[in-house]
């Protein structure tokens, strides 16, 4: 599936010496029909990034604000993994409400749900903050049970698209 919005549109890919080579839309499934936008192409490009962050980073310098040199640090995974789970059984000691869980990718939201809820915290949430659809999914899941709605294009007379392309309206907000 492609991560490049919350429409999650079914891919094909093709790879050639390990490496992608193309990518279309996966035309078996409904989401999709064989076609994929921009941005599910410029995925591919972020994958390939020489810049793309591919190691742990680790700030070296406490002062923040605009301007100010993070001073970034590459640090080995065992060594990210220990740092976290110690900060957070700091958090989870002094009182796990202290821990604040959000992500805003559709896909990871029940992963997060859980998370929170084994942590003990009840501060968890799909969408940081009240944008891009926090309401809209708040009300399809108390409607629907389900976060996401489906339009059945096979059977709608008219669709008028606003400010918006199909993969949009196809799996998130009909």
């Amino acid at each position: 599936s492609c991560n490049g919005c919350f429409s999650v549109c079914a891919i094909q890919v093709k790879a050639k010496d390990g490496k992608i080579i193309d990518l279309r839309g996966n035309p078996g499934v409904p989401s999709s029909l064989g076609k994929t936008c921009g941005k599910a192409l410029a995925r591919v490009a972020d994958l390939y990034n020489p810049r793309r962050v591919t190691k742990p980073l680790m700030r070296t310098n406490p002062a923040k604000g605009l301007g100010v040199d993070p001073k970034w640090k590459e640090i080995g995974w065992d060594e990210a993994l220990q740092i976290i789970v110690k900060r957070l059984k700091e958090v989870r000691k002094r009182d796990p409400r202290e821990l604040v869980v959000a992500v805003f990718e559709a896909p990871n939201s029940f992963v997060t749900q859980a998370f929170g809820q084994a942590f003990g915290t009840p501060n968890y949430a799909f969408s940081n903050g009240g944008y891009c659809g926090s309401g809209l999914h708040t009300v399809f899941s108390h409607t629907f049970g389900t976060g996401n709605s489906e339009i059945d294009i096979e059977h709608c007379e008219r669709l008028v698209l606003w400010g918006a392309q199909l993969g949009h309206g196809a799996n998130n907000n009909p």
